[in-house]
């Protein structure tokens, strides 16, 4: 057996070849145990960060559930005596839509028009471990100082939902300013930017621009919010370099040690274009724990940035008895929208109803899409 007598050890292993041979298996070794070091440090680390983001979520959506409980409590107790009844959705709820052939995304909270096409903005290349990263050509400035990598303010521009740029601060740092340069790789035109703020339901984003070549845009129907948005607007041509820039605005927790702080973070950012389908529709299952007997009030918070031509709806809906459309009781096409209802429609079925079915058609209107974010129905 090779090696197995100190002589034959000696002849076969000590001679200079087999020598050099030994010593860079040696090598090779103790290169893949440098290399697994660095890794196990790397997946500590990540382990480490994850356990503080989730955390910190925790307590934001402790937080949350009690407003969330109080909102309701006074909801029910004012639409039961005073306007009677109230049907909500939002499209944070997946399981009230029965079927969709537009963009449901339940994490930003809206229905699009189906995406046929998009591209980012964000340069990504994938790094030793197989993660996406974005490239040095992104700069990052927080609070008027540019950060390097590396820095995990990176996170929010890796197209990574998963990972996280999370800081904290002793004390209330009031807004803290974000921008984010990137380089124009695909595409000088954008309409679409996303913010996806952390913790969610507590960090909020203030205040939120593009770049483009008429100076820093506000994206048709942002809103103040600690929730994920994505926001579509009409193309925009910017000839430098694209950007976004934001403010946010920390919300209180405890860090590890107990210590109260100030925690502000994005999970992830984006600015794209898209191309949209043409036409889609989508249902939503209504239902209620009284009879509808009378529909006083109907409102569909949507957004549409463009100019609505013709009879053409870039955003149409029904309130049917069935699923199917076949017993119309509201058309926002025919009836006023939104609907004031002081009268009321009163075309539901004798005896009352105790689910509607909302039919939604969207359609394209010069390249842009109509985004449907929440319904509000109130009966009698």
């Amino acid at each position: 057996m090779r090696g197995a007598g100190f002589g034959l050890y000696d002849v076969e292993f000590r001679s200079p070849i087999e020598s050099d041979r030994i010593n860079d298996a040696f090598r090779d070794i103790y290169t893949d145990i440098g290399e697994a070091t660095i890794r196990a440090q790397y997946i500590e680390n990540k382990i480490s960060s994850i356990g503080s983001d989730i955390s910190y979520q925790e307590q934001q959506q402790t937080i949350n559930m009690l407003a969330v409980s109080g909102i309701l409590t006074a909801a029910n107790t004012h639409y039961d005596t005073a306007v009677g009844g109230l049907l909500y959705w939002n499209a944070y709820n997946i399981s009230s839509v029965v079927s969709c052939t537009g963009r449901h995304d339940p994490v930003v909270g809206d229905v699009s028009l189906p995406w046929r096409q998009a591209w980012t903005q964000l340069p990504l290349y994938k790094n030793e471990y197989g993660e996406y990263e974005s490239t040095s050509d992104v700069t990052i400035t927080i609070g008027g100082t540019g950060v390097l990598k590396p820095h995990d303010a990176w996170d929010m521009v890796d197209n990574n939902p998963e990972t996280t740029w999370v800081t904290t601060y002793p004390t209330d740092p009031g807004l803290v300013e974000v921008i984010l340069t990137m380089p124009n790789n695909f595409s000088n035109t954008v309409n679409s930017v996303l913010v996806n703020p952390f913790p969610v339901g507590g960090c909020m984003v203030t205040n939120l621009y593009y770049d483009s070549d008429t100076g820093w845009m506000v994206p048709d129907g942002f809103e103040v919010s600690p929730y994920p948005r994505r926001y579509y607007f009409s193309r925009s041509s910017i000839s430098g370099n694209s950007g976004v820039k934001f403010k946010l605005k920390a919300t209180p927790l405890y860090d590890s040690l107990g210590n109260l702080v100030y925690v502000i973070g994005m999970k992830d950012v984006d600015i794209s274009l898209v191309e949209f389908g043409s036409t889609a529709t989508f249902t939503v299952k209504l239902e209620s724990g009284n009879t509808i007997n009378n529909i006083t009030y109907v409102n569909v918070g949507y957004t549409f940035d463009g100019i609505e031509t013709g009879n053409i709806k870039p955003m149409s809906v029904k309130l049917s008895a069935n699923s199917d459309g076949s017993s119309p009781i509201y058309n926002s096409l025919s009836d006023a929208h939104p609907f004031p209802g002081t009268a009321g429609i009163s075309s539901i079925p004798a005896g009352g109803v105790t689910t509607l079915w909302a039919i939604f058609t969207l359609t394209k209107l010069n390249g842009n899409t109509p985004v449907v974010r929440d319904i509000t129905v109130r009966y009698n």
